[in-house]
């Protein structure tokens, strides 16, 4: 059975539930965040859009094939 897997967590500056798979920027771009806010799930991004750091390792293997 296949699924859609994406990571979220729930965003107090913004009242919403936000996805931490994708990175910081991308989440202040999708949510208007103003410059200088304090973002309550810093370094809970994703380094590259679309994978979490426990894909990281999987990631290096694959680019070491290639």
């Amino acid at each position: 059975m296949g699924g859609f897997d994406v990571r979220f967590a729930p965003c107090e500056a913004v009242r919403e539930m936000v996805i931490v798979d994708q990175t910081k920027l991308e989440c202040v771009q999708e949510h208007g965040c103003p410059p200088g806010r304090v973002c309550p799930l810093e370094g809970c991004f994703a380094r590259i859009s679309g994978l979490f750091e426990t894909d990281l390792p999987f990631l290096g293997e694959t680019i070491a094939k290639h």
